[in-house]
């Protein structure tokens, strides 16, 4: 029974592994189409646009977007250590039964708020937003979504996503906006 429990928790230390990556890829993906259309439109457009206005213009958006992804790069090495040693725990022949079960528990739950992150980002993302990060916590939620301002319209509608996906109270959550 417990070698079934700790291949359960290898196993979702595994795919939360391989869907981070994937993400990352992903994102990477991304970026490459960007600056793939940037260079083509500024081909086509050729010398009459001054070389200072676009090499001011894409620094900016290079900083932009580079701010949520380090943001979510660092997310996910504080949560690759925590998990590290968790697993650590778990697989140690000489830790008790009652650290290493409360160590499954937490791999678990870590696991599920890495999905539940990614899900609502992604959520947030297909609303119309060109960004958004989450930090879930037990008692509440944060949200970081890329925009100038935010209208009481646009709020509530990221509000009602949270709300729904995490089961927690409007009160709880906190929304900013962040370009």
């Amino acid at each position: 029974m417990r070698w079934r429990e700790r291949k359960a928790g290898i196993w979702l230390v595994i795919c939360v592994i391989v869907l981070i990556g994937s993400a990352f890829y992903l994102q990477g993906q991304q970026l490459g189409q960007k600056r793939e259309s940037a260079d083509l439109i500024n081909q086509k457009e050729g010398p009459s646009i001054p070389a200072v206005v676009q090499y001011e213009e894409q620094p900016q958006g290079i900083q932009d977007h580079d701010f949520y992804v380090e943001q979510r790069l660092e997310r996910e090495r504080t949560r690759s250590k925590e998990m590290e040693v968790l697993t650590e725990i778990v697989d140690n022949p000489n830790s008790d039964c009652m650290n290493r079960e409360q160590a499954q528990n937490r791999l678990i739950y870590l696991g599920e708020k890495l999905v539940a992150e990614a899900e609502l980002e992604g959520l947030i993302k297909a609303k119309g937003f060109a960004d958004s990060i989450v930090y879930l916590q037990p008692d509440s939620v944060h949200v970081l979504v890329k925009a100038k301002d935010l209208s009481a319209d646009e709020v509530a509608r990221i509000g009602d996503i949270v709300t729904k996906g995490w089961q927690i109270p409007l009160e709880k959550v906190i929304i900013d906006a962040r370009l």
